[in-house]
């Protein structure tokens, strides 16, 4: 969870285009949503001094990754979100290394970061 070290959640999720990380290939698609834009509210980014695409530094208590910023209210503050399609950055590198004991599966959805401008 949040806290006063990693006070942002983070949320990740699919592109309506793409599948994990192949489809980062397909030039269709590629063509449409060719890169990682992690959804970032105004409040943070205004905060951080962010714009559309600028770079972001994401850490968690479990890793770090560089990734491109996309400005929208579509996330709540204090929220932000990234999908995990392409190996340049490597989403679920930051999450939980939970794994449920009952359905076998990592926590792959939500944790703590911090960010800052790269």
């Amino acid at each position: 969870m949040p806290d006063a070290e990693y006070p942002v959640l983070l949320c990740t999720g699919r592109v309506l285009q793409h599948y994990n990380v192949t489809t980062q290939n397909t030039l269709g698609i590629k063509s449409v949503w060719g890169k990682e834009m992690t959804e970032v509210h105004p409040q943070e980014a205004k905060a951080l001094g962010l714009t559309t695409g600028d770079k972001m530094k994401v850490t968690s208590r479990r890793g770090e990754v560089t990734t491109n910023v996309k400005v929208t209210d579509r996330v709540q503050p204090g929220v932000i979100r990234m999908s995990f399609h392409y190996s340049e950055t490597p989403t679920n590198d930051l999450t939980s290394p939970y794994v449920c004991s009952i359905a076998g599966t990592g926590e792959y959805k939500v944790c703590a970061v911090k960010l800052a401008k790269a």
